[in-house]
């Protein structure tokens, strides 16, 4: 048999040891991909924990699009409800009507100028309960990862102004 077709069986044992080589090579690659998709997950649940900690709500803007993506503890001091899709029009619902224009232009300036930007806006809740905002935005200032993108953050600073007004601070009342 070795003498009739010694070609034919070299080729197939090569092809086979090629074939054994490709799927080995798939399988490390594969396992590289989940470690590196545990780690983002463990890095951005650490990023998570430490944005809630310090009483921060991230966010991302897609100008292409009008969505926004905000992490539960944004949707919160926003005072958004968790089932409500998060758009520029649901974000600017929030803001207090005095205040729209200043955040609008602080978005824009940022967009723009490829600068960063901080303003301090009020939200107002359902109960119609006014809370201060800070809002820090940033864009992808040379185009290259996402153009058209703001992310930033959002800090409820109601304590702060409470206490630069000299009023008692949410929160902190007679108990």
């Amino acid at each position: 048999l070795w003498e009739q077709h010694r070609y034919l069986i070299s080729a197939t044992a090569a092809v086979v040891i090629v074939q054994s080589l490709i799927v080995a090579g798939l399988m490390f690659q594969r396992r590289r991909r989940r470690q590196a998709e545990e780690s983002l997950k463990e890095s951005e649940d650490r990023m998570t924990f430490a944005a809630a900690s310090a009483s921060i709500g991230l966010w991302q803007f897609n100008r292409q699009t009008s969505q926004l993506w905000a992490t539960e503890h944004c949707r919160a001091i926003l005072r958004l409800p968790a089932d409500t899709p998060l758009t520029r029009k649901t974000f600017l619902a929030a803001v207090h009507p005095d205040d729209r224009s200043v955040a609008v232009a602080a978005l824009r300036g940022t967009l723009k100028g490829g600068r960063s930007a901080v303003a301090d806006i009020r939200i107002v809740n359902p109960t119609d309960e006014v809370r201060w905002v800070r809002i820090r935005a940033r864009s992808d200032i040379d185009g290259q990862r996402a153009p058209g993108q703001l992310s930033g953050m959002f800090a409820d600073i109601t304590d702060q102004k409470a206490a630069e007004a000299g009023q008692v601070p949410l929160g902190q009342g007679d108990h």
